[in-house]
């Protein structure tokens, strides 16, 4: 049976990306949220904010640099291993968010990486409301099953909390 496979680049060693990525996969597996065998692949990169406002402008008409952006495989799987997507974080708006919120830079690219993934999943929270709540609890359920935080806060809940 393939492994999964998730290939990192760009990341501060000390994020430990490959490792979260690899609890989140296991985590959203448990959960019944991916539905492909073993043998996914997952490419997560971290780029500075110039790049990732490039990637947002392109993509999603957004002048500014974001902290994550998923882009879903969309092509015939190769070797019959699912291709779940490339994820892109950006650097400098990781550790200006974690500030922000008083962790760390690692916490904070955990819940990057939570989001990011459920979107590859499926999951698109400026859908419709009820989309949105539907993420915001995948969110916290993933968070919490991957065990990587003390306080499973995800991004959308955060986000709701600070408006």
């Amino acid at each position: 049976m393939p492994r999964d496979e998730i290939h990192v680049s760009g990341a501060p060693p000390a994020w430990r990306v490959k490792a979260a990525a690899t609890r989140l996969v296991i985590a959203a597996r448990s959960l019944g949220l991916v539905r492909a065998p073993a043998g996914l692949t997952l490419s997560v990169s971290c780029v500075g904010a110039a790049a990732m406002k490039r990637l947002n402008r392109r993509y999603r008409a957004k002048n500014r640099p974001t902290d994550v952006l998923s882009f879903e495989n969309r092509g015939p799987a190769p070797r019959g291993i699912a291709f779940l997507g490339d994820l892109v974080l950006c650097l400098d708006v990781t550790r200006r968010q974690a500030r922000a919120e008083g962790h760390g830079v690692r916490d904070e690219a955990v819940v990057l990486l939570a989001h990011g993934l459920l979107h590859l999943l499926g999951f698109d929270h400026e859908r419709s409301a009820r989309e949105d709540a539907r993420m915001a609890a995948a969110e916290e359920k993933l968070l919490r099953a991957s065990r990587l935080l003390k306080t499973p806060a995800g991004l959308i809940v955060r986000s709701k909390v600070r408006k």
